[in-house]
């Protein structure tokens, strides 16, 4: 429902920008093509946004990951799958994240850095989020007590 809700607000945005574009090139430019092109624009905008609704369903099948006691696996992606595998050794801290629209679905989303980057497990209850963090600061814990 996040991602639909996202899709949404990024469609509406990009209508409302494309239209004060539009209307600032109608006011003080007016070529006689400028219509064609606001029309060709708004035909791609409503392009990519079916698009984007009707790839909802796969980005969430093709979002996984998988934690065990050397390593985070995270996969994501549906044209080009991605599995990038953390050792519990190079992470950081962890962190979790809600920001409004996730706040609204009673989600969150947990973030595992480490020094090159960050990954991002989203659309987690409340609950589970918290029960993963604890779980990952835990096997952390455990590996630097062992090193």
């Amino acid at each position: 429902m996040v991602w639909f809700l996202r899709t949404i607000i990024t469609f509406g945005l990009s209508l409302f920008i494309a239209g004060i574009v539009w209307f600032a090139c109608f006011k003080f430019w007016n070529p006689h093509w400028l219509p064609l092109v606001g029309y060709i624009i708004l035909f791609l905008i409503a392009l990519e946004f079916i698009g984007a609704i009707l790839l909802i369903p796969y980005r969430y099948a093709f979002h996984r990951y998988e934690i065990n006691s050397e390593e985070l696996a995270f996969q994501k992606g549906f044209f080009f799958r991605q599995t990038v595998f953390v050792p519990i050794i190079r992470i950081q801290h962890v962190e979790t994240q809600q920001g409004p629209l996730l706040r609204q679905q009673h989600l969150m989303s947990l973030v595992v850095y480490t020094a090159a980057t960050e990954h991002r497990i989203a659309g987690l209850s409340v609950a589970e989020a918290t029960k993963l963090r604890n779980q990952i600061l835990h096997l952390v814990k455990v590996v630097r007590e062992d090193v």
